[in-house]
């Protein structure tokens, strides 16, 4: 899992697109300086399939699995039909008020 825009497309250029599975974190932390990080929370993961043409994939059984995993590690998990919509709005702030996991 990788911050910020665009990152799927510079993993595809290294593996096959097929490959790869976006997944958007939602915690908070500051940074104290270099190599230091304070989590002030935790909060939760949200996976969907990434699509090199940007179409929304689904939630495939991909993501359904891998979400499963976290989730029995005892991760908070969500799921998304279009990861490109949801990292939108994780970065717009609005992804709590629209009830958008």
């Amino acid at each position: 899992m990788q911050n910020g825009l665009g990152q799927e497309e510079t993993v595809a250029r290294m593996v096959h697109p097929r490959r790869i599975l976006s997944g958007l974190c939602f915690v908070c932390s500051n940074k104290e300086g270099p190599g230091t990080i304070r989590h002030l929370d935790y909060g939760r993961v949200v996976f969907g399939e990434y699509d090199p043409g940007g179409a929304p994939k689904g939630v495939t059984d991909l993501v359904r699995a891998v979400a499963s995993d976290f989730r029995r590690a005892g991760l908070p998990v969500d799921v998304t039909d279009d990861v490109i919509l949801a990292r939108w709005k994780k970065l717009s702030g609005t992804s709590r008020s629209t009830g958008f996991p």
